[in-house]
């Protein structure tokens, strides 16, 4: 069975890092989300980012916000809420307790033994105006795909949680020989008419 994304899912916001985020009620709410989407073209060479080092057993960890960690082993999820994460030819999707594997062409497992599924492309979905309130908030969804558009995994990134910058999930795309695109929604039931077999 595939993952798909509920219709009625809102983002798991983790406040115990301090970034203070911007009020719902204040003047300019929603500006920074509406630059932070038109700048962060994938398709742009500029919009990629610096990977650290790692060797061939670390995992390497995008966190909410943009940032990079390696590490030797997966924490645990109450330790890790939310993250994409890069090992051994894998992308792990951390989200809370769910978490999924998917393939990429690195990965060195045999196809016909393979029981995780073979990611082609990550998209990045930007969607401005929620179906349900509060519809003044965007929708932002980071998704694992084949060329079949057949959905595998799956994180909601959506505010006022701290998103993962287009550019850093394009960095990660190239490390795993994988495609990167992004796509623009003015409403939630757009993406939905768009993509009917992501959602449940």
């Amino acid at each position: 069975m595939r993952p798909q994304i509920p219709r009625d899912t809102f983002a798991m916001v983790d406040d115990s890092d301090g970034r203070v985020e911007p009020d719902a009620h204040g003047e300019g709410f929603g500006e920074e989300w509406d630059v932070a989407e038109e700048s962060e073209d994938p398709s742009a060479p500029e919009a990629v980012e610096a990977v650290p080092p790692m060797e061939d057993d670390d995992y390497l960890f995008l966190l909410p916000g943009g940032e990079f960690e390696v590490a030797r082993e997966l924490p645990k999820p109450r330790k890790l809420t939310k993250a994409l994460v890069y090992h051994a030819g894998e992308l792990i999707f951390c989200e809370g307790k769910r978490r999924t594997a998917v393939r990429t062409p690195l990965n060195s497992i045999d196809v016909a033994e393979a029981d995780i599924p073979l990611a082609t492309r990550l998209v990045v979905v930007f969607i401005k105006h929620r179906a349900v309130p509060p519809r003044t908030r965007s929708r932002r969804y980071l998704i694992a795909t084949d060329e079949d558009e057949e959905l595998f995994g799956w994180i909601d990134h959506s505010p006022p949680g701290w998103d993962f910058p287009t550019s850093a999930v394009r960095s990660l795309a190239q490390l795993a020989a994988i495609e990167c695109s992004s796509e623009h929604f003015d409403v939630e039931t757009a993406f939905e008419l768009a993509h009917p077999r992501w959602v449940t």
